[in-house]
């Protein structure tokens, strides 16, 4: 069948520790909108961009936050099979499970799609606007400490190796 790897179930945290959040899902993967008594779907419409109930990322949700929220612009012809593996890997964990188990080819597909450049355009290239990875655009200066969050069980640094600055306190 081949080889599987493991992602460690755990709630994730962003470069300065703190509990990284990402938008809570409903069954279908949609983003759940914070709705006041009486909203309909125009005045979610009229009020702006209706904000997204956030909930601290745990393994599980930010596997399907990758998936979910990935442009079509990086995306390559085998890339439907792949999240469509991590979304049925992720529905099958539950709350006290290990972690959540990947083939290894989905496993390196999320690894290599975090580092992948999300194009733009050339006015915006003219403007100052560079360039940046999905997991950048995503988390941010977290990107790498999500990065190494993700690995599997076996290759996973500590959360003090994540974590450390490498300056030496004297």
């Amino acid at each position: 069948m081949g080889e599987k790897r493991t992602i460690a179930n755990a709630k994730f945290q962003t470069v300065l520790r703190r509990p990284l959040m990402i938008p809570k899902r409903d069954e279908d993967g949609l983003a759940v909108i914070e709705k006041e008594q009486g909203d309909t779907p125009c005045s979610l419409c009229l009020r702006g961009q209706p904000e997204a109930e956030m909930i601290q990322a745990d393994t599980r949700g930010l596997l399907q936050h990758i998936v979910h929220t990935r442009p079509e612009s990086i995306q390559a012809p085998n890339d439907p099979q792949f999240a469509t593996q991590v979304f049925m890997a992720t529905n099958g964990v539950s709350e006290g499970a290990d972690g959540v188990v990947l083939t290894a080819n989905t496993y390196d597909w999320i690894h290599r799609i975090l580092v992948k450049q999300i194009p733009i355009t050339e006015k915006a290239e003219k403007s100052g606007v560079t360039k940046r990875t999905l997991g950048q655009a995503l988390f941010g200066d977290s990107a790498y400490v999500v990065a190494e969050q993700l690995k599997d069980v076996d290759q996973r640094k500590t959360d003090e190796q994540i974590f450390s600055t490498g300056l030496d306190e004297d």
